[in-house]
């Protein structure tokens, strides 16, 4: 091929059976200046001479077609073999810019890599035992033979007691070897046999701890505490088999060491054996499960995220096929469809709140004459005195606002002790109501009336007015904690006022 300033490269893998000719290579190229059109192997031909074709390369063109891949295989004859393999073969890659060829590489042999027997990655040359894997090479006895293949690996044993010489302290006394290896000569060793350096032996038997089937001494009665633990040595009904002191009869984890005996769910197990020291999970409703309160008969098909009181009582959004409710202590107290008053229904409903008194309250959806886009979200409350209704609804007047409406709610909190419902919602009303001061808090009193008890703006507090505020909403962190109110009437809130002042403002509630 003639000489061209072309910038394309490219590498090309080749691999032949010397016994059959047989030959497979894959590759690539990329860069060339025009498309590529087809490639060869060329020879017999040293670096820099030309031949003709022997074996036609299959190219698969890339995108952009200046560029491709080489796969495929083929056959050469003896004669090509040997070319081959003496550097006489070279790659040549033809394009429609460069018919006679763009680039062109010389095939190299490569040498096999070393033998390596037992494949583990060590060359035999360098393998301390060529036949067996060993990638550690580890000799002990550093006589060049890998343990896994060293007859004697911690080297010779000169008396034939069994220790070998660099374990014995008597290398040439057959009669006081150290069969277990671990220091201590035969004749002495209480385990002979299993090692032991520290010589243990708690019942002082004259046997080691790690051979002695009684390490802590005689078991008179059979029952499995021996006699110096056994608060009962000759009564086989009444042993301690944790050795805490406790008899096995009236013991709450026999098997577990616990001399406190402590029991905190008061199942009878030990928390130390109890899987469940704090009293055991139970299910209160399942997917697939009946819904209370629901006819014709249907079952869960999904839930909302739970909420428990200081009771117990639980709170939860459940649904099923072809409806949703909220449900408070195992009974259906709201459901979608069901009328509130004249020709309001509710349409939708979200998870709830639930208050010690076991009031729930909860965000929902209306529907039915007059209702619309811009006044169908709605809080709905039974709180305080057990009746459901709609106590806050966008696009209907807020209480203390001066006639301002309700735009949104942003949170809805159940503090109980006898009050209502807390509300974070936000105003609007054209002329009086700015980003200045359209979020505020309202409370609903023992009569379930709401109050504005801080707005942004408008509320004073020890002389200075609230320009804005944090309270009743998620905490970083910590998003499912309560942490601005109590059911003791009480609202904490970080309030920044108009004078650039921070502070932590305590806020009674009606």
């Amino acid at each position: 091929m003639p000489p061209n300033a072309s910038p394309a490269t490219g590498t090309l893998t080749l691999t032949v059976d010397f016994g059959t000719g047989t030959v497979a290579y894959s590759g690539s190229f990329a860069g060339l200046v025009g498309p590529s059109t087809v490639a060869h192997i060329h020879g017999p031909a040293p670096l820099g001479m030309n031949a003709g074709v022997i074996l036609p390369l299959n190219v698969v063109p890339g995108s952009p077609p200046t560029g491709g891949t080489f796969n495929g295989g083929g056959t050469l004859t003896a004669p090509q073999v040997n070319d081959l393999v003496n550097g006489l073969l070279y790659v040549n890659v033809h394009s429609a810019a460069l018919p006679g060829g763009e680039i062109r590489g010389q095939l190299t042999p490569v040498a096999p890599p070393p033998l390596d027997s037992d494949m583990d990655g060590i060359p035999d040359a360098s393998d301390n035992a060529p036949f067996i894997p060993n990638p550690d090479q580890t000799d002990t006895d550093g006589d060049g033979i890998g343990d896994v293949a060293d007859p004697t690996p911690f080297g010779p044993d000169s008396d034939n007691d069994g220790t070998p010489d660099m374990f014995d302290p008597f290398p040439f006394d057959p009669f006081n070897g150290d069969a277990d290896l671990d220091g201590v000569p035969d004749v002495v060793d209480n385990a002979p046999f299993v090692f032991n350096p520290g010589q243990e032996d708690f019942d002082g038997d004259g046997i080691g701890d790690v051979a002695d089937p009684t390490p802590f001494g005689p078991d008179s009665d059979g029952d499995g505490t021996p006699d110096m633990f056994d608060l009962f040595p000759l009564d086989p009904t009444n042993g301690d088999a944790d050795l805490d002191g406790i008899p096995d009869a009236s013991d709450n984890a026999p098997f577990i060491a616990n001399p406190d005996q402590a029991d905190t769910d008061g199942d009878g197990i030990g928390d130390v054996a109890d899987p469940t020291p704090f009293g055991d999970a139970t299910v209160l409703f399942i997917k697939g499960g009946a819904v209370p309160g629901v006819l014709p008969a249907a079952t869960f098909t999904g839930f909302g995220v739970p909420a428990i009181n200081s009771a117990g009582k639980v709170a939860f959004l459940g649904k099923w096929s072809g409806g949703s409710g909220i449900f408070a202590d195992g009974v259906l107290v709201a459901k979608a469809g069901q009328v509130l008053s004249g020709t309001t229904a509710i349409k939708s409903v979200k998870d709830p709140v639930i208050d010690d008194d076991g009031h729930v309250s909860f965000p929902a959806t209306l529907m039915g004459a007059g209702i619309t886009s811009a006044n169908d979200s709605a809080l709905i409350s039974n709180a305080p005195g057990g009746t459901l209704a709609i106590v806050a609804q966008e696009g209907t007047t807020a209480p203390d606002s001066g006639g301002a409406v309700w735009k949104s709610f942003q949170s809805l909190a159940a503090p109980g002790g006898g009050g209502g419902v807390l509300i974070l919602g936000t105003l609007v009303q054209a002329g009086t109501i700015t980003a200045l001061n359209d979020t505020g808090v309202w409370s609903a009193d023992a009569s379930g009336t709401l109050h504005l008890v801080l707005q942004e703006g408008t509320t004073v507090i020890g002389g200075k007015t609230v320009k804005s505020f944090k309270a009743l909403k998620s905490v970083s962190g910590t998003p499912g904690q309560t942490h601005a109110f109590n059911g003791s009437g009480e609202l904490v809130a970080h309030v920044t006022f108009d004078t650039g002042e921070q502070a932590v403002a305590h806020i009674p509630l009606p």
